[in-house]
């Protein structure tokens, strides 16, 4: 419960939509669960968002001597460009229907292309924390997303039982947001 309380204070500077559901998870009322898939469908949204974003910044930055007229592209430069370009694992994602699945998808492969390029990524934590995708941090993200699913598709926590899961869930989602506390040094937009 005091590591609840403690992400309750520190998930008040992540971005509000990972903070409302989280907040209101806390509860612990009929909308638990829906809160908890809440927070971690957004949770997860946002660091594939993040690390897209972070990969155009990355290709924006090598195109920047020409588009704004200092020179040339160097070789290297043009040849990180196309390869950034071409990701076939990025490309057979596909981007209708995302799912969480796809999202997840998303934040691995694109953090698996930051991590080449580390020299030029802004958010230098998203390839720290999730590359290689085999490591504990994933093992809870997929934990989450199968259960997750289950929920959608599969057989009903049996109300003797849903204390006991969803108290479960909440260490592992706690676990999650405590791994992403970086999310308080950067902003979603600023106007």
């Amino acid at each position: 419960m005091v590591l609840f309380l403690q992400m309750i204070k520190q998930i008040q500077n992540y971005p509000s939509i990972i903070a409302r559901p989280y907040i209101r998870a806390s509860k612990k009322d009929a909308q638990w669960k829906d809160n908890q898939r809440y927070t971690f469908e957004s949770l997860v949204t946002v660091l594939a968002s993040y690390a897209v974003s972070d990969l155009l910044n990355v290709y924006m930055t090598l195109r920047e001597p020409v588009e704004s007229g200092e020179g040339d592209i160097s070789e290297e430069d043009l040849e990180i460009i196309e390869s950034l370009k071409n990701i076939e694992n990025l490309k057979s994602i596909g981007l209708e229907q995302m799912s969480l699945g796809k999202w997840c998808a998303v934040l691995r492969e694109t953090t698996k292309v930051l991590k080449d390029h580390q020299d030029k990524s802004f958010i230098p934590e998203l390839y720290k924390n999730f590359q290689p995708p085999s490591n504990k941090l994933w093992d809870d993200i997929n934990s989450l997303v199968k259960q997750r699913n289950d929920d959608a598709h599969g057989v009903p926590i049996s109300d003797s039982e849903l204390k006991k899961v969803l108290t479960s869930r909440q260490e592992i989602l706690y676990r999650i947001l405590e791994q992403c506390a970086f999310l308080e040094n950067y902003a979603i937009s600023i106007f």
